[in-house]
């Protein structure tokens, strides 16, 4: 039995290989379903922002010890992106935590990507008010990908059409 909705793609999550060929590279995160980039300031604030802020909107991806895990570096404030054991999300100075390693994992879908925690397993994710925030990882996100913790990562900003 085909339990697929019509005109709905299913995008799974490869979680069993993390992506690490980002690494040493500065780039900017887009989340598909909030249409913004990840952004940040000075006073350690971490959210989304649709327009294009070119210089608090680039990270660079620093590999860790473990291969497989980044810490993402704000490019502008020097700041990386952290979490903490509850989920809340900010950018601190590096203490190389496991709440500041980011694993970056590829789906079905090409050009597509989800940004996990390594130190809560919780991952990036957007509500419809472009609101951030580290959502639990669940097992039926692996299967069926919901948009809202999809990511385009880009080294450049795209062309506006």
């Amino acid at each position: 039995m085909n339990n697929k909705i019509k005109g709905k793609k299913t995008i799974k999550i490869n979680k069993n290989i993390p992506v690490t060929f980002f690494g040493g590279k500065k780039n900017y995160i887009f989340n598909t379903f909030c249409k913004s980039y990840l952004d940040s300031n000075n006073a350690g604030d971490v959210f989304y922002l649709e327009k294009e802020r070119i210089v608090f909107q680039k990270w660079e991806f620093l590999k860790s010890s473990n291969s497989s895990s980044y810490y993402l570096k704000n490019s502008q404030t020097g700041l990386f992106l952290s979490s903490d054991p509850s989920g809340e999300i900010f950018s601190t100075v590096s203490n190389e935590t496991s709440y500041q390693m980011w694993n970056i994992y590829s789906t079905s879908e090409k050009d597509l990507y989800t940004i996990l925690n390594k130190g809560n397993e919780f991952v990036l994710d957007c509500t419809i008010r472009n609101t951030l925030y580290l959502n639990m990882m669940d097992d039926s996100n692996l299967e069926d990908a919901k948009k809202n913790i999809l990511f385009k990562i880009y080294q450049t900003l795209p062309k506006k059409r």
